[in-house]
């Protein structure tokens, strides 16, 4: 939301971030990795982060689905809360 300048952020952006950091923390890269500021943003507007499975492919699918979960692009579709 904020990389698209939506003005009506709300704390569904926390759990996306919250999303990233598990991601990071697990896979030891970031889910969109470019090489500057610019591609980076366009990155997270228009692609899907790779899957976790496919990093690591012995990662209960339960924590793969949660992050994913947390990762979605649509805020009305992603998990509404860290809770």
């Amino acid at each position: 939301e904020q990389a698209s300048g939506k003005a009506d952020i709300d704390p569904r952006s926390d759990v996306w971030s919250l999303g990233v950091i598990l991601y990071q923390a697990l896979a030891g890269v970031v889910p969109f990795n470019e090489p500057n500021y610019n591609a980076v943003l366009s990155a997270i507007l228009a692609r899907r982060h790779r899957s976790l499975t496919e990093i690591l492919p012995d990662i209960a699918p339960v924590l793969s689905e949660t992050i994913d979960l947390c990762l979605v692009k649509d805020r009305n579709r992603r998990m509404a809360s860290a809770a």
